[in-house]
């Protein structure tokens, strides 16, 4: 039987795909999205290693944006997120309405390229040459 994935919008060191492979090995990046009305706040400490914790708090007011990326997680394995981030001790779980724009990318960013002008390279020695993206980078 096919079980819908669970959508998870994560920020602060969470949005690195393999932390969160640790966690919970199924998530999949499906995007870039942004959580208007939402403001990061460091105002948390751990009680393991006492580092400092963000959370992103909501405070109504729209030039207010928490940037992030957007996981698809097998939903057998939320309950092991959710006890490594605490659930119930200084994290609840809400349901929000993210944004995403055409590729994940702001539309700023993406009328930035759209001026750049691209020339063709005449230099036969790099004719032909595959460019790939860094491994670990990328939609997955």
């Amino acid at each position: 039987m096919t079980t819908t994935p669970v959508r998870y919008f994560a920020y602060g060191s969470n949005m690195l795909t393999a932390r969160l492979r640790e966690r919970v090995p199924s998530a999949a990046a499906i995007g870039i999205g942004r959580l208007v009305g939402h403001a990061l706040r460091w105002d948390k400490r751990s009680g393991r290693d006492r580092s400092g914790k963000c959370d992103a708090e909501a405070t109504g007011r729209q030039e207010d944006v928490v940037w992030g990326v957007l996981f698809e997680l097998d939903p057998d394995e939320k309950l092991a997120l959710d006890r490594a981030e605490g659930l119930g001790v200084g994290y609840l779980d809400k349901t929000v309405q993210v944004s995403t724009d055409e590729h994940g990318l702001p539309a700023g960013y993406r009328s930035g390229l759209e001026l750049v002008v691209t020339v063709s390279d005449h230099n036969p020695t790099r004719g032909g040459t595959a460019r790939h993206a860094p491994s670990g980078h990328g939609h997955t």
